[in-house]
């Protein structure tokens, strides 16, 4: 899988999640400059891990600042899996269901 496609998939994960307009989510922006919360945040950790079919170590999420540190540490989990992206579109996952709600 190549970056764009990881990054586009954590977009739509996000998209779902927050409504954040167009232009205010870049790879460099801090996620709480564009209304993500440490609650936000672990709601998304939690859809990214199922969508990708990882597990994203602690140590690996308080690491996490940015979009792009969010594809870089993804990407490097895939790589170490040795595995390709799932199909299973960030649309049909929801945070919800960690919680029951969903």
């Amino acid at each position: 899988m190549i970056r764009e496609e990881i990054q586009k998939r954590i977009v739509e994960a996000i998209r779902e999640e927050k409504t954040i307009p167009d232009g205010d989510l870049n790879p460099e922006s801090p996620l709480a400059d564009v209304g993500i919360d440490s609650l936000d945040a672990l709601n998304l950790l939690f859809v990214i891990e199922e969508a990708f079919q990882i597990s994203i170590p602690d140590s690996s999420a308080r690491s996490i600042k940015t979009l792009r540190d969010m594809v870089n540490v993804v990407e490097q989990l895939l790589e170490e899996k040795g595995h390709s992206i799932t199909e299973t579109p960030a649309s049909e996952i929801s945070a919800d269901r960690h919680y029951g709600a969903g």
